[in-house]
């Protein structure tokens, strides 16, 4: 990416692309105009007996002026845990303070993993309320996992114990509130499957339009998320 290449004629152009969602759609962008398109692939029509996936586990809101601690533990009772990608964010303030300090400074940490093997991990957080409908509040780690279709996420959570199968988090999300209504809550997403997280393109366009062209790939995740690369500059 952010190369300058030479290539007069027909030009060969492949992507392979990995997400932490299930993929929406990947474009190939020419001289800013969509090139080529291609739309996330579907899941499986038969589900595996085995299977790799992805889950989001998310926490947070709750009331915007208190500071709320996470202790969190998730155990696989069957399959491996193949990757954690945590998704921690800053104190969420609209004006930060000059001098910093409370929560988040170098003697207390907002936010850690503590321990992590093939089977569990364990964390701590600390969240508050999203204080603005454009500022996100939450934090969440991504799991990637490998394990049979009747296999089980257990979590302790701030003292409450819930479980949910991988099945269950296949249909859909689930979520707990800690102390009632509109109170901090922890959101298990749904599940991914593998193939709804991978696609891959390969195809040729005709050449140049311009004395140098550029092309960009962009991807937009079904959960909203989008991402580009870096141009790559071709002369004709």
């Amino acid at each position: 990416m952010g190369a300058e290449i030479r290539a007069p004629g027909k030009r060969s152009i492949a992507i392979d692309v990995r997400g932490c969602d299930a993929l929406d759609r990947i474009e190939i962008v020419k001289n800013n105009r969509p090139l080529k398109r291609l739309f996330g692939p579907p899941p499986p029509a038969a589900m595996p007996q085995r299977l790799k996936a992805k889950v989001r586990v998310e926490w947070g809101w709750g009331s915007k002026d208190d500071t709320v601690r996470w202790d969190g533990q998730v155990k696989l009772s069957e399959g491996d845990l193949l990757s954690i990608e945590p998704c921690f964010t800053g104190d969420t303030v609209l004006a930060p303070r000059a001098d910093g300090g409370g929560v988040g400074s170098d003697e207390e940490p907002l936010h850690g993993i503590i321990d992590a093997d093939q089977q569990q991990v364990v964390w701590f957080s600390h969240t508050k309320g999203n204080i603005h409908p454009y500022m996100r509040g939450t934090c969440a780690l991504i799991l990637e996992l490998e394990m049979p279709l009747g296999g089980r996420l257990d979590f302790v959570v701030n003292g409450h114990r819930f479980e949910y199968q991988i099945e269950q988090l296949l249909e859909g999300s689930r979520s707990l509130y800690m102390k009632g209504l509109v109170s901090e809550a922890v959101l298990v997403h749904r599940a991914v499957l593998e193939e709804q997280l991978h696609s891959a393109l390969l195809f040729e366009d005709d050449g140049p339009e311009q004395e140098t062209d550029f092309y960009y790939a962009r991807v937009a995740q079904e959960n909203g998320q989008w991402a580009w690369s870096s141009p790559i500059w071709v002369e004709a």
